[in-house]
C-alpha cells in the first residue's frame, strides 16, 4: 500500500471516530447503548475480546521519532494504572487502564485519569481539567444532558471527556466510546 493509499484510509477511519464520537455526543443513552451493545451493567465479560478486536486496544503507538513532548505523553498515559468498571458477570471491578474497552461503564472521581474518549452518563459536580488536550489552564464542567449544539471541536461538548484528561472535581459514570490511537489523545501521539 503506498503512502497515499494509507493516509487516505487514515483520514476515513478518523471521520469515522468523529462520526461516532458525535454520535454519542447527541444520541440519547438506550440509543447510544444499542449502538455500541451495551448497558448500565457495562458489556458482558464474554465479549471483552470481541470488542477489542473490533475496536483495539487502549494502547497509544508512538511515532518513529520521539520528541519531547511524546516522551512527557507516555509518562501520563500508564497502561497499568487502576480503572473502576462495571461490568456484567463481573460487578464493579478494577482494571489496568489497558484493558478497558469500548462499551465499559466507568466509574469516576476526583484525581482519576480519563481512561479513554467516553460519554458521561451520570455526573455529581464533575469538573475536568483537559490542559493537555486544549491548553486550558481551567477546569472545565461536563454534564450528562445530550448536547445538540454544533461545536468545532469535540474537545468542547459538554458531555464527553476524553483519554488524556484528570477529574478536577466530582464524580461520574459514563460509557466508553474510543480506545487508544481512535482517541483525540492517540490522534495527537
Amino acid at each position: 500500500m503506498t503512502k497515499i493509499e494509507n493516509g487516505n484510509k487514515e483520514m476515513i477511519r478518523r471521520d469515522q471516530i468523529r462520526t461516532r464520537m458525535q454520535f454519542a455526543a447527541t444520541a440519547g443513552t438506550e440509543e447510544l447503548f444499542e449502538k455500541l451493545v451495551t448497558g448500565l451493567n457495562g458489556i458482558h465479560e464474554a465479549f471483552v475480546v470481541d470488542y477489542r478486536d473490533e475496536y483495539g486496544n487502549n494502547k497509544l503507538s508512538f511515532g518513529k521519532r520521539v520528541s519531547l513532548s511524546k516522551k512527557f505523553d507516555k509518562t501520563v498515559f500508564n497502561p497499568y494504572a487502576p480503572i473502576n468498571v462495571q461490568r456484567q458477570g463481573a460487578g464493579e471491578i478494577k482494571i489496568p487502564l489497558g484493558e478497558v474497552v469500548v462499551g465499559d461503564i466507568v466509574h469516576l472521581s476526583a484525581g482519576d485519569m480519563i481512561p479513554a474518549d467516553m460519554r458521561i452518563l451520570k455526573a455529581k459536580d464533575l469538573f475536568v481539567n483537559q490542559s493537555a488536550l486544549t491548553g486550558e489552564n481551567t477546569a472545565v464542567e461536563k454534564f450528562p444532558a445530550t448536547d445538540q449544539k454544533k461545536h468545532d471541536r469535540l474537545t468542547k461538548i459538554s458531555n464527553l471527556a476524553f483519554l488524556g484528561s484528570t477529574v478536577f472535581s466530582g464524580s461520574a459514570i459514563g460509557v466508553v466510546v474510543a480506545v487508544g490511537d481512535d482517541t483525540i489523545f492517540g490522534e495527537m501521539a
